[in-house]
């Protein structure tokens, strides 16, 4: 019986017996396992969570001072840049300031030179007025008593005479052609430049028929279009063709003068003229010297004339805001070119084209 109950009881006894554990208790077993490792892994983050916070604070608290510190110096470049601006700023205020009063200062200086050479230039035209009137009347009495010498006394005074009375009567003309240009030049530069819308070649018409006579052996080539309009005094620019037309026939070589006069549009708003001729032409190196006053290249025994034509087309052209040159002519005389102000229709018209 009790070797029965013994059995019995080895029976009851798994673990005893050496077999597996039941199904129950392994799952038990695994939980609890399961339960430690979790214990363990929280017990374990519970110690170290100040740890890993004050980690990140301090990362935290790096970049915060990083950030901190590249605003500060972008702040700093910024501020020195604007400083930088400021002064660029200041400076090209005090530079502007100092150029609006060296103008003020060149412009009141410029206005004052003006007033002075304005008073100069009247008190010269005055006085050159003076001297060519008054100086008139002495050469009439000198031309009277030449003729009075010349009357009663030629006779007596043999060919020696003759040819002083012809010398002296000779002077007296040429001082009055002389005084007659003085005043011309002086007219050219008190007259009120009257500008018009004006048509250029009837100017140059009625320039061509007040120079020359009716049988005159001239070959002129009026070559100016009917449509081309200038803004000019009419009456100073005829002056001025009626000078280059009476020097190309004046100065002329052995052939037959021969005058082209021209006309173009040209730039910045001027008309180009031009009036060639086939005579003796004009040497380069004294091209712009002619323009001066009484300066001529030829005595009286070669060609005549007073050395003021072509001061007063200087001066005329140039109150017209346009320039005049001397070039060489392709018929091998000179060819004088100057420039106009063209007339705004005609501006129009050469831009829409």
């Amino acid at each position: 019986m009790d070797a029965k109950r013994s059995g019995a009881d080895g029976g009851d006894d798994p673990a005893a017996r050496g077999g597996p554990l039941p199904e129950f208790a392994a799952s038990w077993v695994a939980w609890l396992v399961l339960a430690t490792s979790v214990l363990a892994t929280g017990a374990a983050m519970v110690i170290r969570q100040p740890l890993v916070i004050g980690t990140l604070g301090g990362a935290v608290d790096l970049l915060l001072f990083a950030a901190v510190m590249s605003l500060s110096r972008r702040h700093a470049r910024v501020r020195q840049a604007a400083e930088g601006m400021t002064l660029q700023l200041r400076l090209a205020k005090e530079a502007a300031e100092e150029a609006a009063a060296t103008e003020l200062g060149l412009r009141k200086t410029a206005q004052a030179t003006n007033v002075r050479l304005r008073a100069a230039n009247e008190g010269l035209t005055r006085f050159a007025s003076i001297i060519a009137h008054d100086l008139r009347a002495p050469l009439k009495r000198t031309e009277a008593f030449v003729q009075i010498l010349d009357e009663d006394w030629g006779h007596r005074l043999g060919p020696e005479g003759g040819d002083v009375l012809g010398r002296i009567r000779r002077s007296n003309i040429k001082m009055r052609q002389m005084l007659e240009a003085l005043q011309d030049y002086m007219r050219s530069g008190q007259s009120v430049v009257d500008l018009r819308r004006m048509r250029l070649k009837p100017i140059v018409t009625a320039a061509l028929d007040a120079i020359l006579d009716d049988g005159e052996d001239v070959a002129i080539a009026n070559g100016v279009g009917e449509e081309l309009f200038v803004v000019c005094d009419p009456v100073l620019v005829q002056h001025v063709f009626t000078n280059l037309i009476g020097n190309a026939v004046r100065f002329r070589s052995a052939a037959t003068p021969h005058i082209e006069i021209g006309a173009e549009p040209a730039d910045n708003g001027m008309v180009r003229v031009s009036v060639a001729d086939n005579g003796i032409g004009i040497p380069e190196d004294q091209r712009e010297r002619v323009f001066e006053m009484f300066i001529r290249l030829h005595n009286d025994e070669e060609y005549d004339g007073t050395g003021v034509g072509l001061a007063v087309c200087k001066r005329v052209v140039g109150d017209h805001g346009g320039t005049i040159r001397i070039a060489d002519s392709e018929a091998g005389g000179a060819r004088v070119v100057f420039t106009l102000p063209r007339a705004e229709s005609e501006i129009a018209a050469c831009e829409a084209a």
